[in-house]
């Protein structure tokens, strides 16, 4: 069942930061299988992008997370929860940024830092100011709007 390959998807992830290939096919299988529900279709394709960011490409991250993001006939972003909403934008910010594409990267860890903001996640918002900070390095320049600065 999809269910079925999301949750074995999750258990080869579980103690180690780092994501395997068999979690990333077992996610894709959930996927292919029709997995329902916004949070765990989402969470299929976070995994999927996990695994090309752990290995440095850029471009196949990118194309799964904006598939966590775009809205299809049976998939409703605006349901993920908030927490996960900001993490999706959070790594396609780190996707764009291994591309040296700076502004789309920019617009997705500020997209991400606001909903951290909103939900008062001080954690998730320092790990997303931190971000930030990496992109202006990559990017070569100063810290322009220090993100206690930045409006929401």
């Amino acid at each position: 069942s999809a269910e079925g390959h999301l949750q074995l998807a999750i258990q080869t992830t579980e103690g180690s930061p780092t994501i395997r290939k068999e979690t990333y096919q077992a996610a894709g299988k959930a996927l292919a299988l029709g997995l329902s529900g916004a949070d765990r279709v989402a969470l299929a394709y976070q995994l999927r992008g996990l695994y090309h960011l752990q290995r440095g490409e850029g471009e196949a991250a990118e194309k799964e997370l904006m598939a966590a993001l775009t809205p299809t006939a049976n998939y409703d972003p605006d349901k993920i929860s908030p927490a996960r909403h900001a993490e999706l934008h959070h790594l396609l910010s780190q996707a764009y940024r291994r591309q040296s594409r700076y502004d789309a990267a920019y617009a997705e860890i500020d997209l991400a830092l606001a909903r951290a903001r909103e939900l008062g996640m001080d954690g998730l918002t320092q790990k997303y100011v931190d971000e930030r900070e990496l992109i202006d390095k990559h990017a070569g320049r100063t810290v322009r709007h220090p993100a206690r600065d930045i409006v929401n």
